[in-house]
């Protein structure tokens, strides 16, 4: 008669051989079948294997949907119920953890992955949908990390105070980051503050800078470092302006740096310092004013676009063969 046994009574290397074949999700589920299981899985978890991951803070629920380095995607929702009790959902999978927030089910579960996550992450997003639910999230991420995180993209939803964003960005690895993309959470955009971000290496080392609906304020020359840039600004002056195009002759690798001014006093100034040898051209079916200029020891060439009907601006680094017959490349 063939004995079996249960997992709780196998040895360790045997349950660590079979934790060896099993995905994020099960080693998750498998975790949540009693203590003994638990403390087992916290010692001897294998290595997290995320490439992307989304967090979807709503009122009620928290939805964790990644995708592994084999593209496997999965979806994980936290559920709040009555008494106190949180319905976790995988797939066709459910399971009810009796007298337990569904917020620190979440947490717990994502401490887990993110502590045996050793390989760079592409991607994470975070969304907001509530104010409570989020603001727990946020007190309690750096408590989650046992090290910075190693991601590529960072993307965050929020409302109109950086703090929210200083609760996580800091506690990346700021040697790995080289996008961050931050959208207003809510319909109207609103101005957003982010003296303190720029501050930060992870700003400074970026690359890539994308904000949607939120209105930044700060100083636009706090953008120099980026590569490719789509923003827009409660306000700028030529004097910042000035110091942004000398210091974009001296990027390398700049691509575009687009930026859509909602104020700009002095704006004539600036675009009389680019002198009088402008080109005039459409695209889209909307005017441009545009103006290339001498890059030193280069045989590249700073393109600087003006568009009135947005009062939007765009620097380019291109290849003087772009350049038109027509156009001239003046020497500032």
């Amino acid at each position: 008669m063939v004995s079996s046994s249960s997992l709780v009574e196998m040895p360790d290397n045997i349950l660590n051989e079979i934790l060896a074949y099993c995905d994020f999700k099960d080693i998750l589920s498998i975790r949540k079948v009693c203590r003994s299981l638990q403390h087992f899985i916290d010692d001897v978890f294998p290595e997290s294997t995320l490439k992307d991951l989304n967090i979807s803070i709503h009122p009620k629920k928290v939805c964790l949907d990644y995708f592994s380095v084999h593209n496997t995607p999965y979806i994980i929702e936290y559920h709040k119920t009555f008494g106190n009790h949180c319905m976790v959902k995988c797939q066709t999978t459910i399971k009810v953890i009796e007298n337990s927030n569904f917020l620190d089910v979440f947490l717990r579960d994502l401490e887990i992955v993110l502590m045996h996550q050793k390989s760079l992450i592409r991607l994470i997003r975070i969304v907001r949908y509530e104010d409570n639910s989020f603001e727990y999230f946020l007190e309690n991420f750096k408590k989650l990390l046992h090290r910075p995180l190693k991601i590529e993209e960072f993307h965050m939803y929020v409302k109109d105070n950086q703090n929210e964003i200083l609760a996580v960005l800091p506690h990346l690895d700021p040697q790995s980051i080289i996008g961050i993309s931050l959208y207003q959470y809510g319909e109207d955009p609103k101005n957003l503050e982010i003296g303190e971000i720029v501050k930060l290496e992870h700003w400074k080392r970026s690359e890539q800078l994308h904000v949607d609906k939120c209105i930044l304020k700060m100083n636009v020359r706090h953008l120099a470092n980026f590569s490719l840039v789509d923003i827009s600004m409660a306000s700028v002056s030529a004097e910042e302006m000035m110091v942004l195009k000398e210091k974009l002759l001296y990027h390398p690798l700049l691509a575009e740096i687009y930026i859509r001014c909602t104020r700009f006093d002095d704006k004539q100034q600036f675009l009389e310092s680019l002198g009088i040898k402008e080109v005039s051209s459409e695209l889209y079916g909307i005017a441009r004013r545009i103006w290339h200029l001498e890059i030193p020891n280069s045989d590249d060439v700073l393109r600087i676009s003006y568009r009135s009907q947005n009062n939007s601006f765009a620097f380019n680094r291109v290849q003087r063969s772009e350049v038109t017959d027509h156009a001239e490349v003046l020497n500032l």
